[in-house]
């Protein structure tokens, strides 16, 4: 029985990687391929030791995305750190390119339904360097929106939950409690990933 399968996050594998044309063509996309698969198999294994008797399912793509958006303003020792444990190599701005150019290659793959979107949740009059803001809509599409975590910390959990239900066409509406949220929250990243595709082999 032939299915289609619906789901919110990527599995990147290094065969998906490695394989294709425009990765060999652009040695700057084939480095972030491979410090995403490679920060996949070191989550991978830390999540293993805590979940040992469970089925594992995330997306690396998706938590490499949000990271790197928030890598864009990290300087000194938490840009080091970040680096590390993200496998980030190149440089600030290639790197950031980088990135762009392998969200719009997943996207524009025609045998399966890719969308992948990015926004700031940002405290009311909070304000960040114009260089990052920058970066983030340049690079990533980042929207942008204010929000009151102070004084209405519900009613901005329910803003971020309702853009990421409407991004993942309903699958996913609750990513967010309001307890998740405290006085000091000032921003907010949020990556989300809709994938709808085919089993390669198929299964009941």
């Amino acid at each position: 029985m032939k299915k289609l399968i619906s789901i919110l996050t990527l599995i990147i594998v290094i065969i998906l990687f490695s394989n294709n044309s425009w990765a060999d063509d652009n040695e700057d996309l084939k480095v972030v391929s491979h410090g995403i698969n490679k920060f996949g198999f070191d989550l991978y294994k830390n999540l293993k030791k805590e979940y040992k008797d469970q089925n594992l399912f995330y997306s690396p793509t998706s938590i490499s995305i949000a990271f790197v958006m928030a890598y864009a303003g990290a300087r000194g020792d938490t840009e080091k750190q970040m680096a590390d444990v993200l496998h980030f190599t190149l440089p600030q701005e290639r790197l950031h390119s980088a990135y762009s150019k392998l969200i719009e290659n997943l996207k524009s793959a025609k045998d399966y339904e890719l969308s992948i979107a990015n926004a700031l949740w940002l405290q009311k009059d909070y304000k960040l360097l114009k260089e990052f803001l920058d970066t983030i809509g340049k690079y990533y599409k980042g929207g942008f929106y204010e929000v009151d975590y102070i004084k209405n910390h519900k009613d901005a959990c329910e803003k971020i939950n309702d853009w990421v239900s409407k991004e993942t066409k309903g699958k996913i509406d609750n990513i967010l409690k309001p307890e998740d949220i405290t006085i000091d929250t000032r921003l907010v990243l949020t990556n989300a990933i809709y994938f709808k595709g085919k089993w390669l082999t198929e299964f009941d």
